[in-house]
């Protein structure tokens, strides 16, 4: 286990599961919102899914087993969160998100995304336009994440 990791994993045994979330979000959130604009190619669905992840990653952070890394269970997160917003009639009447302690992290992290990562992604969209949904989801977590 990573020392970023452990330190989260101390703090959540020490009961202080909000500084706990707030850093693994801080770990792992720009990497899952890389991965989100690359594999939904959409800004605002990419915004929604990250705010869930967030939302979801810090309700379940206590329970969080570690029996994988914290980054393969947020990668985990991220694409349950993706799917639920392809398929979710709220998207399609138009209702956000509704803002927490943790979507507000979220857009922290959001906000201090730089222009080469936004450079990135639309060269990572325009090489994964004509791919599926799953082939995008491959291609994103192997080429833009670097995992095997």
């Amino acid at each position: 286990m990573k020392h970023e990791e452990r330190q989260i994993r101390e703090l959540v045994v020490s009961g202080d599961v909000s500084a706990a979330a707030t850093e693994a979000l801080r770990l792992v959130g720009p990497q899952v919102l890389r991965h989100l604009r690359c594999v939904l190619r959409d800004e605002d669905d990419a915004r929604d899914a990250f705010s869930e992840f967030a939302e979801v990653l810090w309700k379940g952070l206590p329970s969080f087993r570690w029996e994988s890394s914290l980054r393969t269970w947020a990668y985990r997160l991220a694409h349950s969160a993706a799917g639920r917003l392809k398929g979710s009639a709220w998207r399609r009447l138009g209702r956000r998100f509704v803002t927490g302690e943790a979507s507000n992290v979220a857009e922290e992290i959001r906000t201090r995304t730089s222009r080469k990562v936004e450079r990135q992604r639309q060269a990572l969209e325009k090489l994964l336009l004509a791919q599926s949904f799953e082939d995008r989801t491959l291609v994103a977590l192997r080429v833009g994440q670097g995992l095997s």
